[in-house]
């Protein structure tokens, strides 16, 4: 028998505009490094460095997040390159207070009382994304989430006063 309270969803980062510049400023960077190896003394750790520069900033240009909502229970795992997972973060949905379409006006009520703002969505526009006012001890963060439609439904079914959908 499947559990119907779970749900999970995989949405991908779009990238950022300057970061095709950055991954061929790396490449020239490389290139160059490789250029004045003979020429400096200790020149081959330029090439190495710039390697490993390169490494970093094509792994961490491709992120992914992954909602996992499991008995009022919502956890966030920032995906790197495909294989380095690690957990963004984890909210009980009993410390929420809304959730909402994000530029409705029920979030736009909460503008004041908000202390930070978490964004996991992919940042695509025209993307669907849904906040959610979360406030632990007194310190009220905005979530962004990208959710699909069965996370959105689940939403709905166990925190149906909390759950707004315009």
């Amino acid at each position: 028998m499947i559990d119907n309270s779970y749900a999970e969803h995989l949405v991908k980062r779009k990238q950022p505009a300057y970061w095709l510049a950055v991954k061929a400023g790396m490449i020239l960077l490389f290139i160059l490094s490789l250029l004045l190896m003979a020429r400096i003394p200790f020149g081959f750790v330029l090439p190495v460095a710039a390697a490993a520069g390169i490494y970093l900033v094509f792994l961490n240009g491709d992120i992914e997040y992954e909602y996992l909502y499991i008995d009022r229970q919502l956890t966030v795992d920032r995906i790197a390159g495909k294989s380095r997972r690690r957990r963004a973060a984890e909210y009980d949905m009993a410390d929420v207070e809304v959730i909402a379409p994000m530029g409705s006006d029920r979030m736009k009520e909460f503008d004041r009382q908000v202390k930070s703002t978490v964004d996991f969505s992919s940042g695509a526009d025209g993307a669907r994304t849904y906040g959610i006012i979360h406030n632990r001890s007194g310190v009220c963060t905005r979530i962004i989430i990208e959710p699909d439609e069965r996370m959105i439904r689940l939403m709905k079914q166990s925190l149906p006063r909390k759950f707004f959908e315009y």
